[in-house]
């Protein structure tokens, strides 16, 4: 049952954060549409990375189809490797002495050698030794010279295409290339205000860095401008994605030092800060190297080309001093001289390019000894090419921001960030919406225009699902788990499989991973790609038919409520489930009691529903011949199950089974025992037995090839209930031979006229009181 909107709206406003729970209407309404602004933009820069191929995607198939072009094929150049043979010469400690000769091996996928490439010697004959090799991934020599494949992956150049590649997606000449321009200028400009306002109302900064830090990113700024925007260094390093502005009490940069406002982009520890100086700046900023998963989150605006030295030096930074001081950064600001989002927008289109040009390595600018170097760096940190080409895409160039609305929803909805655009929007309002209540509530007045513009219910918020998370905080979850379901898994209804050490099953709704023993019966979905998301218990039913905690089985509908009961209904159509709930009788609430109870499928309707496809697969199967192939595709019957088989002919194996689940298992064994059915089993043998009899009756009226003398009798007698017969008038329905008896009739037993309906093996044919056939032949139908 969905969530009365009351329940939702308190639940809502009482896991507001408690500066969003305070803050002025205007406040509310400003920030509102400023992370409204934010996640609109955020959408199309998704779209925008989200369509470009991913460099170990883009550069495997033209290395594999270039391989095969030298007939080295059948080939995965992802674990197929290239065995490098390496002599080093180096200096002795006696200079007259000849100098020493290491020797040692390096060994490299082929997707990773042909991305960092070769210098032209290593592709002549005084270049690779002649000891490298190619293997592939069973350790077979390819056929194929180490300096031939050099040469192959010079005249490729997977490094080069790449960058022509993301060139055409993002400085294309024209208007294509002015649009991206706009585009990734309005994300950092959208994401900054975004920061600014979120700070400013959390109590980050004050009210001076808020007027100027909104009056720096305005087109049309009023009053003074004081504040001076700066790029940051770190360690000698420049950030790619920070930035700083100085405020001077006098404008201009020239008058005493107000203070600094930096942004540090989805810093987990505030994005927006103020200190005094820049010493305080970069004191604070090194207090926060400190806490446990800083290096990694700062390491995105570090470029790919600086890793190499960066990575030492914050090392040794982070040896030095105790735990508790901050860690030495030697922090520069240098001034920038040119519009500050233009400035963003390049910085991140330079790192991109970059990366990119340093994971895969054009001909043109190879350097073999740079190239070496840095495999051995990666080498010694532990870090893997192929697995750092891998997390390369475009996007990564800098990081595309995160969504900031998430520092207001993320402890009210649960799987904000898997939502559609659209939901979002409507979450997000409708969490404003609330807070404007308590604000209004708060102050009892003001704000009317505001918050008439502002205050509507979201549908979608009103079908969400309450949880109690990990740490045991109530937030709002989409019951359908639609971010759960796992694309292409091949896992058929009911069934789990385990695929890569990760268990999977496939519910009804939708494959998922999934965690715990299936065979217990009790499982958590897992979330494909957020660890820490909540995970929904889910719970086996029996028959292949699995349950999760939010799915709402009273306000299923039609075909559903027969498929939810079993795997093996899975992929009844909407046709079949609705002819054999007509032929047995069950309606649509008879169903979701079963669903409600956690009762098994009846075996009337899996008995009924079997029937209705053998006489599809086999419409010319009838009589005795047709019930001699139902009874073969029945399951063995147990020991149980066959006493009362023995003395209720006709009785299914599914029926007598389902007797025997719903009996007392005392008298189960007694009757096993002295092989004779008690008098309570017997009672329902015979019910199940008249309303299976029942059961394919009506499945003839429904499905012509089902038609049975029961059929026929119905048929005729429902006929003369429901028809205006004239006294007079008598019809019967009869073999197609002579002296045959009636099967069925209907009418009067003294009336004065009799027609025949002539049953024979192609159909029925009218007769007329004289026994000739009516023009049209009648065969009974539904």
């Amino acid at each position: 049952m969905p969530t009365p909107a009351g329940s939702i709206d308190t639940l809502i406003a009482s896991q507001l954060p408690e500066w969003l729970a305070h803050a002025s209407v205007t406040r509310l309404v400003e920030l509102h549409a400023c992370l409204r602004e934010q996640q609109a933009v955020q959408e199309r820069l998704q779209a925008l990375f989200g369509g470009l191929v991913p460099l170990d995607d883009f550069a495997a198939p033209l290395l594999q189809s270039a391989l095969a072009g030298q007939r080295v094929q059948a080939l995965d150049v992802r674990k197929a490797v290239l065995k490098m043979h390496v002599i080093e010469r180096y200096p002795t400690a006696d200079p007259k002495a000849p100098p020493g000769v290491r020797e040692h091996t390096l060994q490299h996928s082929l997707l990773a050698a042909a991305l960092h490439n070769f210098s032209d010697g290593e592709s002549r004959s005084v270049g690779l030794s002649g000891q490298s090799r190619l293997l592939d991934d069973q350790g077979n020599t390819l056929p194929m010279t180490a300096r031939a494949f050099a040469g192959l992956c010079r005249t490729l150049d997977l490094g080069g295409q790449y960058q022509a590649y993301l060139k055409a997606q993002f400085t294309a000449p024209g208007e294509a290339g002015k649009q991206v321009a706009t585009l990734l200028e309005q994300g950092q400009r959208h994401a900054f205000e975004a920061a600014l306002r979120l700070a400013a109302l959390k109590g980050d900064i004050g009210e001076t860095a808020l007027v100027q830090g909104l009056a720096a990113i305005s087109s049309h700024p009023e009053g003074v401008i004081r504040m001076r925007p700066t790029a940051l260094r770190v360690l000698g390093k420049r950030l790619r994605g920070p930035l700083a502005f100085e405020v001077h009490r006098d404008g201009q940069g020239k008058g005493q030092l107000e203070g600094v406002l930096c942004w540090l982009p989805d810093d987990p520890h505030g994005a927006m800060t103020w200190r005094a100086s820049w010493d305080g700046l970069f004191q604070a900023l090194g207090r926060r190297f400190r806490l446990p998963g800083y290096r990694e989150y700062f390491q995105r605006f570090i470029s790919e080309r600086d890793r190499e030295r960066y990575s030492p030096a914050l090392t040794r930074a982070l040896a030095q001093g105790e735990k508790h001081t901050p860690v030495v950064l030697d922090g520069r600001h240098e001034a920038i001289h040119e519009p500050v989002f233009q400035y963003l927008r390049k910085a991140q289109l330079d790192t991109l390019f970059d990366d990119a040009q340093v994971l895969a390595v054009p001909t043109a600018v190879q350097d073999s000894a740079e190239r070496d170097r840095r495999l051995h760096f990666y080498a010694s940190t532990g870090l893997d090419l192929l697995g750092l080409v891998s997390f390369y895409v475009p996007a990564l160039g800098l990081p595309l921001l995160g969504i900031a609305a998430l520092q207001v929803v993320d402890d009210v909805y649960e799987g904000y960030v898997d939502w559609q655009l659209g939901d979002r929007q409507g979450a997000l309002e409708h969490a404003f919406s609330v807070a404007v209540n308590v604000a209004q509530a708060a102050v009892a007045a003001g704000a009317g225009a505001a918050s008439e513009r502002l205050l509507r219910r979201a549908s979608y918020v009103d079908a969400l699902a309450p949880v109690q998370t990990a740490e045991g905080q109530y937030k709002l979850l989409d019951p359908q788990l639609q971010a759960y379901a796992l694309d292409g898994d091949p896992t058929a209804t009911g069934q789990h499989a385990r695929v890569d050490d990760q268990l999977r099953l496939r519910t009804h709704q939708a494959a998922y991973f999934v965690a715990g023993d299936p065979v217990e019966g009790e499982l958590h979905i897992q979330h494909p790609q957020r660890d820490g998301a909540y995970a929904p218990t889910l719970r086996h039913l029996g028959a292949g038919a699995w349950r999760h905690e939010l799915e709402v089985p009273h306000a299923w509908q039609g075909v559903e409520l027969l498929r939810r009961l079993g795997s093996g209904l899975a992929e009844v159509d909407e046709q079949a489930a609705g002819d054999v709930l007509q032929a047995t009788g069950f309606d649509e609430d008879r169903l979701r009691r079963l669903h409600l109870e956690e009762g098994a499928v009846p075996a009337r309707v899996l008995d009924a529903l079997q029937r209705r496809q053998l006489h599809e697969q086999f419409p010319r199967l009838q009589g005795a011949a047709f019930e001699q192939h139902f009874i073969e595709q029945q399951r063995v019957a147990s020991p149980a199950e066959q006493v009362l088989q023995r003395d209720y002919p006709g009785l299914t194996a599914r029926g007598a089974n389902e007797i025997v689940q719903q009996a007392d298992e005392l008298r189960v064994e007694q009757m096993v025992d002295q092989q004779r059915v008690p008098l309570a089993l017997a009672e329902q043998a015979r019910w199940m037995l008249r309303d299976s009899r029942l059961d394919r009756a009506c499945a003839g009226v429904i499905q012509a090839e089902a038609v049975n003398a029961d059929t026929e009798r119905l048929a005729f007698g429902l006929l003369g209930q429901w028809l205006n017969w004239p006294d007079t008038l008598r019809i019967e329905l009869r073999e197609a031979q002579p002296g045959a008896l009636p099967l069925a009739s209907m009418g009067a037993q003294a009336a004065t006229r009799v027609n025949v309906i002539a049953k024979g093996p192609h159909g029925y044919q009218a007769l007329d009181d004289a026994g000739g056939r009516y023009p049209a032949r009648a065969r009974m139908t539904a």
